[in-house]
């Protein structure tokens, strides 16, 4: 059986071989009709590319500089542009998907788009500029109504640390694994009575995973799981409940989320970190390192929702998928002075 060549569907379509390719790669300085009549004929005679010349093809791009491809979009929904700067994965998410990007040739843009008018107006700028790939990157829940009636069968989409409410790719941090990860460290300082606690809303709002990975570990570990779902409609009510709760059950350690909540409940339980109870986040408080903590790694999210939207664009995969994948980046232990060795006697 005759091979599928570039310069075989060249011929069919009364294209050159070097457009073919350019069609196959996806590259928008073709006209969209123009690429997806090359992926139609492709996909019809079950075109695969040579993975030798592929191969090759790479190493000699790999020793080349970077080229400008086009221009990625940056999405993100937030009151005001100054208070995305609140989130504190928010920097490290853009700056590793911006590197990721150029590092493929492609530029990155940020976008603000808070409310239906102004994702109205997203339509008609991606198609003046053909922008066509498009980073989600993490959103209030109230903001999720917006994405409904986008036109994605139009673009490339991939979401960026957490989960959408339309099924999306998703590159996000292994919530699971770290909160696995935390229990088997502090474990191994000689921790046997491990405590967790987050609001019940901080908990739904990333699917229970770090509940999840807290649980499995300590059932692995034979060890007894302490964990409060706090349904307080305060924060000045979680903060006393939460410390009723510590002093009642006596964990030696507490693993919280990384946004510094613990604190104010150490205070009001009058518990001393880490004299009296050890504490470790799920994720670095940078205004306290003094912390252990599981370091997401939200930069290499970034890079990696970078990089699996440039492979979506590369297989003309536009749209949202019937069955979304989920690249999960592992999280880090970071070991500080408030989870010391414990000294067990007996």
């Amino acid at each position: 059986m005759k091979r599928i060549t570039c310069r075989y569907l060249g011929e069919k379509l009364g294209l050159s071989h070097a457009s073919v390719s350019l069609a196959l790669r996806n590259h928008p300085s073709l006209p969209l009709k123009t690429r997806d009549r090359v992926w139609a004929l492709a996909t019809q005679l079950g075109y695969r590319p040579d993975p030798a010349l592929s191969a090759l093809n790479a190493y000699r791009q790999a020793n080349k500089a970077v080229k400008y491809q086009a221009t990625l979009g940056w999405l993100y929904v937030w009151p005001d542009q100054a208070a995305r700067r609140k989130s504190q994965a928010y920097d490290p998410f853009f700056l590793g998907a911006q590197e990721g990007a150029r590092d493929l040739g492609y530029c990155l843009e940020e976008f603000w788009v808070p409310t239906r008018e102004h994702w109205t107006r997203l339509v008609k700028t991606c198609a003046a500029r053909r922008i066509e790939g498009l980073l989600l990157a993490p959103m209030d829940l109230k903001a999720q109504e917006f994405l409904r009636g986008f036109p994605w069968e139009d673009c490339f989409a991939v979401a960026i640390g957490e989960t959408p409410e339309i099924p999306m790719d998703l590159a996000i941090n292994n919530q699971f694994q770290g909160a696995a990860l935390a229990v088997r460290n502090l474990h191994a300082l000689g921790y046997r009575k491990i405590g967790i606690v987050m609001p019940v809303s901080f908990a739904q709002h990333t699917e229970f995973q770090f509940l999840g990975g807290y649980l499995a570990e300590c059932a692995k570990l034979n060890l007894p799981s302490l964990f409060l779902l706090d349904e307080s409609p305060s924060r000045m009510a979680y903060t006393k409940n939460a410390a009723r709760w510590i002093k009642e059950h006596k964990p030696e350690a507490v693993i919280a989320s990384g946004d510094g909540d613990i604190l104010p409940v150490l205070d009001q339980a009058k518990l001393q970190v880490p004299d009296d109870i050890a504490v470790a986040l799920l994720s670095r408080f940078p205004e306290h390192p003094e912390l252990s903590a599981i370091d997401q790694n939200f930069r290499q999210v970034g890079r990696a929702g970078a990089n699996l939207l440039v492979d979506l664009m590369r297989r003309n995969m536009r749209g949202l998928p019937a069955s979304p994948m989920r690249h999960l980046v592992e999280g880090t232990w970071i070991e500080s002075t408030s989870t010391p060795r414990k000294k067990r006697t007996g």
